[in-house]
């Protein structure tokens, strides 16, 4: 779908996602979420405006090797990717040393499949939520989640969230 976005949207997007989920200026991103969608164009421009590296994302059974060869710090990709990515790892191995991160966004990630990628990949796991109409809305570690089933994360700062009933009427 197409959403209408100003520079002043997509600078206050990052900004907002930046002020809770903080990344330093040396990471080495690999997402695998398309640069044609609002979450992975967002990013991009987020890693590169803060002196970051992007690193392009290859066929699923490429990506073990593409973490080590490119030394990549962080991954963002939704749960269907990183369930493929885990597939393809070899078995025995062990987390990449230079991955301090993943970022999950697009569904929530169950349990099962946090445990696996915690053990086999990174224990730095971080949920993140949006909508391409409204941005970043929300993020946390999952550890920090732990205990809260269906959360997703804490509302951004400078983001206002409002449930209203069928009538848009505020609860």
């Amino acid at each position: 779908k197409l959403v209408a976005v100003s520079h002043d949207m997509v600078a206050h997007r990052i900004a907002a996602r930046s002020s809770t989920l903080r990344r330093p200026s040396d990471v080495r991103q690999l997402c695998t979420i398309g640069a044609g969608t609002a979450y992975g164009f967002l990013h991009r421009l987020a890693v590169l405006g803060n002196g970051g590296v992007v690193v392009a994302s290859p066929a699923p059974e490429r990506t073990p090797a593409c973490i080590d060869r490119h030394r990549v710090s962080h991954l963002a990709m939704a749960p269907f990717a990183l369930q493929r990515l885990l597939n393809v790892l070899p078995p025995g191995s062990v987390p990449p040393p230079s991955l301090r991160q993943i970022e999950i966004g697009g569904a929530i990630l169950n349990g099962h499949l946090y445990e696996i990628a915690r053990q086999r990949l990174c224990e730095n796991i971080v949920s993140q939520y949006g909508a391409t109409e409204a941005g970043p809305v929300a993020g946390a570690t999952l550890r920090s989640l732990q205990g809260h089933p269906g959360a997703v994360g804490y509302v951004y700062s400078g983001v206002e969230v409002q449930a209203v009933d069928v009538d848009d009427n505020p609860l």
